[in-house]
C-alpha cells in the first residue's frame, strides 16, 4: 500500500530527475511531514488515496516524470489532478503498449530467425545457442551483425544481444551499425519494459 512519505518521495526523485541532481531521501519523515504547508499535506493526501484506490493502475514515478515534462518547474503538489497531466499519463502508456507489442513481434519474430538458422547448423547443444551465435562468422563478419544488415532480425534483437555480452563489438563493427551504438540507451530502457527475453 502506498502511503504519504512514498508519494512524497517519488515526486521529489523525479524532480530531482528534471533538475538533473541527485536526492537524498529524508531520514526523519514525521519531520518533513510537520513543516509541509496544509495545502501541500492535503495534496499529498488526496493523491495518496487516489493511487490506492481508482488510480491503482497507474506508474506513480511515471506519472510525475510526466508531470514535470509537461508543466517543468511549475509542477508543485497543487498540479497533481490536472487534467492535462492525466491525459498525457493515458496518450503515452497506449504508446509504450503499442511500442511493446512491436518490440514483442519483432523480437519474436528474430530469435526464430535465428533458433531455425542455428538448427541448420552444427552447433554444441550443451553450450549457450545465443553466445554461440554471436561467435560465427559470415564473410568476415558476425553472424548477429550480418543478419542485421541484411535485416534478418531486429534493432532489439541485436540491442540484447550486446547488452547480454552474446556480443562483444570490436570498434569497426560499431561503424556497421551506427543505428544501434547512437540509440542503444534508448534500445535497452526500451527493453526493460517489455517483459520477452530478457
Amino acid at each position: 500500500m502506498i502511503d504519504a512519505e512514498n508519494v512524497y518521495i517519488s515526486y521529489q526523485q523525479a524532480r530531482a530527475r528534471f533538475l538533473n541532481r541527485p536526492y537524498k531521501i529524508p531520514t526523519k519523515w514525521d519531520t518533513v511531514w510537520e513543516r509541509m504547508s496544509e495545502v501541500n499535506s492535503e495534496n499529498i493526501r488526496l493523491i495518496t488515496i487516489a493511487f490506492n484506490t481508482r488510480w491503482q493502475n497507474i506508474v506513480m514515478d511515471k506519472y510525475f516524470d510526466y508531470g514535470f515534462e509537461l508543466f517543468g518547474k511549475r509542477f508543485t503538489y497543487t498540479k497533481f489532478f490536472d487534467k492535462r497531466l492525466m491525459n498525457m499519463y493515458i496518450e503515452k502508456d497506449k504508446q509504450v503498449k503499442r511500442l511493446t507489442e512491436n518490440i514483442k513481434k519483432s523480437m519474436e519474430e528474430s530469435f526464430s530467425f535465428i533458433e531455425g538458422w542455428m538448427k541448420a547448423r552444427e552447433y554444441r547443444k550443451d553450450l549457450s545457442l545465443h553466445s554461440q551465435y554471436g561467435r560465427i562468422l559470415i564473410e568476415g563478419m558476425r553472424a548477429p551483425i550480418k543478419h542485421y544488415i541484411m535485416n534478418e532480425i531486429d534493432k532489439h534483437t541485436l540491442t540484447w544481444l550486446i547488452y547480454n555480452k552474446y556480443v562483444i563489438l570490436e570498434d569497426y563493427e560499431k561503424g556497421l551499425i551506427p543505428l544501434v551504438i547512437s540509440n542503444y540507451r534508448k534500445f535497452v530502457r526500451e527493453l526493460k519494459e517489455y517483459d520477452g527475453k530478457e
